[in-house]
């Protein structure tokens, strides 16, 4: 290259040979690229911070919707996602002597009664003629069997048992960059390991090596059995055990939550029981399944275990499975508040039948 090739600043050169291309980028190029792609980027975090803020204010304020200023001595006064304000507001069947005055969380106890007016849960009470207090809690056509509670403690659930199972049974766990060349290790998960050229840890001769995909306690291949112990050592045991009992546990939820939906209603003895015990099952099986992801996490790509330690990385499966444990939690305690919201709801309704039946003696 001559001298007056180098003071081009757009151009790059090329050194051309017969076996390759060499490119030489000026570094005047180079830094006015980076200050462009830095003043991008700093423009996205402003209008990321300015979203977030945004989203924020709108989730947590209670001003979606106002009542105009005209009314006088208007029941609503104004309603966010979580909280709403009221001026002695009443159930629209009058089957409750109770008003609600003041700024409520949505959710609370105090405010069940007006489930169907708040959460437009039922269709107008117009349309269809007066329940009894009898017809209103134990008719299993009626829809208050499950509080707001309870309609998103299985829709989690449902989100928790997909998450769990699918991290249970893919390979996804820990995966090797596939952007390395020549790397032993591919992927593995809990019940199967995946090898590009794995040699034999225990063969000083490098005469034996292992490709491909197979399950863990595979009895067909020659030697896998020998090289066991290297590929499960003891903390990934514990991983395993831990984490097929979180599965075992979320199994047993999968047969009680049914119970709840199908076979039990309010009137039944045993229903808070069963409503206890589901929150209870799905919180013991989260506290088993943290146990298995705390572990994996911390000693899954540690240098002492699969080959080429430095570029493996924890994958989608192990996502999969804390944000599945997260959500068992969340259905647990949703559960438990669900339980909690049930048994008022009984008291008030055996309070409510001992004042009927003074009033009619």
């Amino acid at each position: 290259m001559d001298a007056g090739s180098s003071a081009s600043p757009s151009v790059p050169s090329v050194t051309t040979t017969k076996s390759m291309s060499v490119f030489v980028w000026n570094s005047s190029d180079m830094g006015y690229e980076t200050r462009k792609i830095s003043t991008t980027v700093k423009v996205a975090i402003i209008h990321l911070i300015l979203a977030f803020l945004f989203i924020i204010i709108a989730f947590s304020t209670s001003s979606w919707l106002e009542a105009g200023g005209d009314l006088r001595n208007p029941k609503f006064i104004k309603i966010g996602l979580w909280e709403g304000c009221f001026e002695n507001l009443q159930d629209d069947r009058h089957q409750y002597d109770i008003k609600i005055s003041g700024c409520w969380w949505l959710l609370a106890e105090e405010l069940y009664h007006l489930n169907d007016l708040i959460f437009q849960l039922d269709y107008p009470v117009s349309h269809r003629p007066s329940p009894t207090m009898h017809e209103l809690y134990y008719d299993s056509s009626f829809p208050k069997r499950r509080t707001l509670a309870g309609k998103f403690a299985l829709a989690i659930f449902v989100i928790a048992v997909l998450l769990v199972a699918i991290a249970f049974c893919t390979p996804y766990w820990l995966e090797s960059d596939r952007r390395i060349v020549g790397s032993k290790f591919e992927k593995l998960g809990l019940w199967t390991h995946c090898f590009r050229s794995l040699p034999d840890p225990y063969d000083q001769n490098l005469r034996r090596f292992f490709t491909g995909c197979r399950w863990i306690f595979d009895p067909f291949t020659q030697g896998y059995s020998e090289i066991r112990s290297y590929l499960i050592p003891p903390f990934f045991v514990a991983v395993q055990f831990f984490f097929t009992m979180c599965f075992i546990n979320l199994l047993i939820a999968c047969v009680l939550v049914p119970m709840y939906l199908l076979c039990f209603g309010p009137e039944h003895q045993y229903y808070l029981l069963l409503i206890k015990v589901i929150g209870i099952v799905l919180i013991f099986s989260a506290l088993l399944g943290s146990i298995a992801v705390i572990v994996f996490g911390a000693m899954g790509d540690s240098r002492a275990w699969m080959p080429d330690w430095q570029n493996n990385y924890l994958s989608w499966s192990f996502a999969f499975g804390v944000v599945g444990v997260f959500a068992e939690y969340v259905s647990g305690i949703l559960f438990l508040v669900e339980s909690r919201i049930q048994n008022r709801k009984r008291k008030m309704r055996e309070s409510y039948s001992g004042q009927t039946m003074e009033t009619k003696a």
